[in-house]
């Protein structure tokens, strides 16, 4: 039984950490005079968890943006955010997740320098029970929570909207046909 409340207590702190990472200012409005029965027992639950960031770098507006947003968001409910910051470097990213492994924060929020680099620390994370939350890029390894774009989509739908405007007139379906035999890309 406790197992279970624990994975459930991580996946609502894996939760949390997501939505104050896409919400941000939204989540700062507060009730005044409303009894909620199960506001206190998960405030309680929160105090003195620990949510580790790693981004591939703190030198971009981004990664600062997001930080700033979960630290304004998690730690006026106790939690406490750490950052450890590769500066770019995927071999100090790996030793910073290595690390953090071995530090067994409740949750890991990270930010792929690519698919693969941290697929396989992703994976020992979760193994040794830390909920793991991607952002920006999903690497190879599927893990807790992804927060980011969805590519495929976003190609699917840019390649729609080039055919509906190449189909849109006969002269416009030329010149796309002749500019795509130039790359040897034949669209029929």
């Amino acid at each position: 039984m406790e197992g279970n409340c624990d994975g459930a207590l991580r996946r609502a702190l894996a939760s949390v950490a997501l939505t104050a990472a896409l919400l941000g200012p939204g989540l700062s409005a507060q009730a005044q005079g409303l009894e909620e029965p199960f506001r206190e027992p998960y405030l309680k639950a929160l105090q003195g968890k620990v949510v580790a960031y790693l981004p591939v770098a703190m030198s971009f507006d981004l990664a600062q943006g997001w930080l700033a947003g979960l630290k304004r968001e998690l730690e006026p409910l106790g939690v406490k955010v750490v950052v450890r910051d590769p500066n770019w470097s995927t071999n100090a990213g790996a030793q910073a997740l290595t690390n953090l492994i071995s530090e067994k924060p409740d949750v890991i929020i990270a930010h792929n320098p690519d698919v693969q680099t941290y697929a396989k620390l992703l994976q020992k994370a979760e193994a040794s029970g830390i909920d793991v939350v991607q952002i920006n890029m999903r690497s190879s390894y599927p893990t807790t929570a992804f927060v980011g774009a969805d590519w495929v989509d976003i190609g699917q739908k840019a390649t729609t909207a080039v055919v509906n405007f190449c189909k849109a007139s006969p002269t416009r379906l030329q010149s796309c046909r002749v500019n795509f035999q130039r790359r040897r890309v034949r669209i029929r």
